[in-house]
């Protein structure tokens, strides 16, 4: 599917399920990665446009997702220089837009050869030679070339999970669907940096979805989860005994919070809105097992090199 090329400094939030906030989580743990003295990239792959739309006033994102020639689709086929593309936000991070017309950009992937690399090589690879250092992809969410395209560019995601029907699923069919081809047969090491539970509610009560969720990922992903995710699996087996609600159980996973919704709706990470935020280290967790990826790459093709 591609030729065997390295992973930049980078992840992509995936789930192949909508509505699960992955473009959210991206966004905080983006800023989280910026807060750190970064350079960092916000790429917009989706076909609903769902982050463009989020960081741009209403004026800008008319002008932005209706110009045939300012979109990442142009970049990505050397039509134009991705740099010119960027739009720095108001706390400093930088988008690259999508389109209305990601459906022809995909086409164009499909009947060229390598298109599966165009992202990497076009569009990541350059800015990164440019100085900046870090890219969060918001990619679609079902299965396809371009998400391929978003995983052989940095070759990392984090997953998030949250207490929804349909959630567990999703994580299997993208393991199954994407992940696992991609390693197996394009020999692309796609390494997942984190699964976490998201908008998990403030008490687990049993038999509650968020008892299910948290049970499932301590039992079957548990070295995928970050430590704030993590329980004790004997805590379960309590709730069941005692058959109610438990004050006393831990709380994993990111929470729910309204100044999360109420930054996002603004266009803003939440770090920005609302510094007081329990969870903000919890993004800043995400942010770090980013980095120490990254950098424990860039270590190993040192020596490597240099042996």
């Amino acid at each position: 599917m591609a030729e065997d090329i390295q992973g930049l400094p980078g992840v992509v939030t995936a789930l192949q399920k909508g509505g699960v906030t992955k473009t959210s989580l991206g966004l905080n743990v983006a800023d989280r990665i910026a807060a750190q003295d970064n350079e960092v990239v916000m790429i917009d792959l989706d076909h609903d446009c769902h982050l463009t739309s989020l960081l741009l006033n209403d004026e800008t994102e008319e002008k932005v997702l209706n110009d045939d020639d300012s979109h990442v689709g142009k970049a990505m086929f050397g039509d134009v220089d991705p740099e010119d593309l960027l739009i720095e936000t108001e706390f400093g991070i930088h988008l690259l837009p999508s389109t209305n017309i990601m459906g022809e950009v995909v086409d164009r992937m499909k009947n060229t050869t390598y298109g599966v690399n165009k992202l990497r090589n076009e569009v990541i690879a350059p800015l990164y030679e440019k100085g900046y250092d870090y890219f969060l992809i918001d990619p679609p969410g079902g299965e396809g070339q371009m998400l391929d395209a978003a995983f052989v560019a940095v070759q990392r995601t984090i997953i998030p999970i949250t207490p929804e029907a349909g959630t567990v699923n999703g994580l299997a069919r993208l393991l199954e669907r994407t992940v696992s081809p991609l390693r197996d047969e394009g020999n692309i090491p796609i390494e997942i940096v984190a699964i976490t539970p998201n908008r998990m509610q403030e008490t687990i009560s049993r038999d509650s979805s968020e008892q299910q969720i948290a049970r499932d990922l301590n039992e079957s992903f548990r070295e995928h989860l970050p430590d704030y995710a993590k329980v004790d699996l004997e805590v379960f087996e309590t709730i069941d005994e005692l058959g109610e609600r438990l004050t006393e159980i831990p709380k994993p996973g990111l929470r729910e919070r309204k100044s999360i919704n109420d930054a996002f709706k603004n266009g803003l990470p939440v770090a920005q809105y609302d510094q007081e935020c329990d969870q903000i280290e919890h993004f800043d967790t995400l942010a770090e097992l980013v980095i120490e990826s990254c950098e424990a790459e860039q270590e190993q093709e040192e020596v490597a090199t240099h042996g």
